[in-house]
């Protein structure tokens, strides 16, 4: 069994979740973090990646990724610098505490505003270098009412 205690108290000053009305401090997890994986062609580079021991869905397009704890940050940089990248952040898990792993990641919604033009909403995730995963169209608002 691998001991993560020196990897592991690391988080952003003042991350925390709310629990009962109190703040529990967070901490990264060690050896695991979310993958946003929109394609096949990415869930393969993240699987080959150095220091990836295993890689399992969670619901939709995300992942979870397990590495040897000493190549997480190494995995993690690896995947973001390739051409898509792939986005990925740390997990998260309350202080001292087991069980609950808290994924955050650079997987947003958005809603644009009615007025917006088709150029203004195609230009929005090429400006912000995140790939789309996904389109959802309010038909009425585009015409194709239905």
């Amino acid at each position: 069994m691998v001991k993560h205690t020196s990897l592991r108290g690391s988080a952003a000053p003042g991350a925390h979740v709310r629990r009962g009305g109190k703040r529990v401090p967070l901490e990264r997890d060690a050896d695991r973090f979310p993958a946003v994986v929109s394609t096949a062609v990415q869930l393969s580079r993240v699987r080959s990646t150095p220091g990836v021991l295993r890689v399992a869905p969670v619901t939709g397009g995300v992942a979870s990724v397990r590495t040897i704890p000493t190549d997480r940050d190494r995995a993690m940089d690896s995947l973001r610098s390739l051409s898509p990248p792939v986005v990925v952040d740390h997990a998260y898990r309350p202080r001292s505490m087991r069980g609950t792993l808290n994924c955050i990641t650079d997987r947003i919604i958005v809603r644009m505003d009615p007025r917006a033009t088709v150029r203004q909403v195609d230009a929005f995730p090429a400006s912000r270098t995140i790939p789309p995963v996904a389109e959802a169209v309010n038909r009425k608002a585009a015409g194709h009412e239905g």
